[in-house]
């Protein structure tokens, strides 16, 4: 009994000390962001996110929800362009509680802090030791993607989002043959990644994420019958199919808010009809340059 109740206290102190380590490691990277002794204000945030940002909080202030603002450009769909996440319910978090440049930075630094912890606990449901996991939530929020990607607010809060998708989809392939109510919460938790991961507004991150999901969700079923799946390859596939189509659905319907206008947007755009090749793999690197 006693060595149960260290354990439980080792359990609740490290359930505490990781989540403060990954802030801590956040804030002593970007410390004059975390003291608001600076903005981040550069590239794609001073040209794009800021001033959709800014117009987006000032729609709300006067009580309209912000379809369209006359003052960025000749005019701009703000809802339906979608990136600076108008749904997003952290934007909707953040926007209250502090202003636009505070929040801001927060938004960074807080999604930082997700993709670590995300990480975290992606590796330890592999089963990772606790200081290997933490290592593979380091090694994630200060990949060169993240990094490279700071400015690009869209890309860095559906990267963030990523490790907790494919844990809850992997929980889902793994427990979705022990019946609805053990698949449940993995289940609910791969409903709530998909609608912020397409809410947080990068459709291309968002639709490589799923394909991420999908592929791993069919190299499971190819693996074949195990011991620990009692069903048919047939059955578990057809599960496993339900079980995905379910949430994709779900997802999609809380998401659709953004999703359908964006959808209407595409139809209106100058894209509409198609693009050059050449236009669509101008930042492509060809195969021959990829190396094994």
């Amino acid at each position: 009994m006693i060595r149960f109740v260290r354990r439980l206290r080792r359990g609740n102190s490290a359930a505490l000390c990781i989540p403060a380590m990954f802030v801590m490691l956040v804030i002593a990277l970007f410390w004059r962001a975390a003291f608001l002794r600076g903005v981040f204000f550069f590239g794609d945030i001073f040209r794009l996110y800021y001033p959709q940002r800014a117009a987006w909080l000032r729609a709300l202030a006067q009580g309209q929800l912000p379809l369209w603002t006359p003052n960025l450009l000749a005019g701009y769909p703000l809802l339906a362009e979608g990136q600076s996440g108008p749904f997003y319910p952290v934007n909707w978090i953040l926007s209250l509680l502090f202003p636009a440049d505070t929040a801001l930075n927060y938004y960074i630094l807080g999604h930082y802090i997700w993709a670590g912890l995300t990480m975290y606990g992606l590796g330890r449901q592999h089963g990772l030791s606790r200081w290997a996991s933490v290592l593979s939530g380091i090694v994630y929020m200060w990949s060169g993607f993240c990094i490279a990607h700071l400015n690009h607010l869209n890309i860095l809060a559906v990267a963030s989002w990523l490790p907790a998708l494919f844990s809850t989809s992997r929980l889902l392939c793994l427990k979705v043959h022990q019946g609805w109510r053990a698949a449940s919460r993995a289940w609910s938790g791969m409903v709530v990644c998909l609608a912020m991961i397409w809410l947080a507004g990068h459709p291309q991150m968002a639709l490589l994420s799923l394909l991420l999901v999908l592929a791993h969700a069919a190299w499971r079923v190819l693996l074949g019958k195990t011991a620990s799946i009692p069903l048919s390859r047939g059955r578990y596939a057809l599960t496993v199919g339900l079980a995905l189509a379910g949430a994709l659905a779900l997802a999609a319907g809380l998401a659709a808010a953004q999703l359908l206008p964006s959808l209407e947007l595409t139809q209106l755009s100058e894209r509409a009809g198609g693009l050059d090749p050449d236009f669509f793999a101008s930042f492509s690197l060809h195969p021959a340059y990829c190396s094994c």
